[in-house]
């Protein structure tokens, strides 16, 4: 009796460790697309300054541009090269929306962007160059524009959207690439 009481027991952990979900039924999460993209930043260099470009894998956005995604890379400023990224961008900056039509990038920003520190024209130069820059790496990008919250002009909390980050640096916009 006392056997058979074992064998019952046995059974009864065995099938208890034992699912009846089909494979169907499961949620698996498939690790994500890896994309390799070019991202350059505003880097501190022994002629004072320059963009520097350096490949990023990024995860393929399940919604939105891949654009946008490298545009994202670039506002978290890792670069791992042997040069120190100049902090222009704002860390708080998010990027909206990339959109292309015809060649055209349409970069648009939130507001923080306009709280970028450049300390000269020069400096304003290299952080819209990077934007530019890291777009230009796409097939379908002839110019670029880039907006604040939709806009290309006026003010937002006080700050000119044409003058960026003091310097003047969107008043020709689209910038076209060569």
């Amino acid at each position: 009796m006392r056997k058979w009481f074992i064998l019952v027991i046995a059974i009864l952990l065995f099938s208890a460790g034992c699912s009846t979900i089909t494979p169907f039924e499961r949620e698996e999460k498939m690790p994500p697309e890896i994309i390799n993209v070019m991202i350059f930043y505003p880097a501190k260099t022994e002629k004072g300054g320059q963009v520097v470009g350096e490949p990023h894998e990024i995860p393929k956005p399940e919604q939105g541009s891949v654009a946008a995604e490298a545009l994202r890379e670039l506002i978290k400023g890792e670069l791992q090269k042997d040069f120190q990224v100049i902090p222009l961008i704002p860390k708080n900056t998010k990027v909206i929306k990339v959109t292309v039509k015809d060649g055209l990038a349409t970069a648009n920003f939130s507001r923080e962007i306009l709280n970028g520190k450049a300390k000269n024209a020069r400096e304003e130069y290299l952080g819209i160059g990077a934007i530019v820059s890291t777009l230009a790496e796409f097939e379908d990008i002839e110019k670029v524009k880039i907006q604040v919250e939709g806009r290309e002009k006026g003010k937002i909390n006080g700050k000119s959207i044409e003058k960026w980050w003091g310097f003047g640096g969107l008043k020709n916009q689209p910038f076209v690439l060569q």
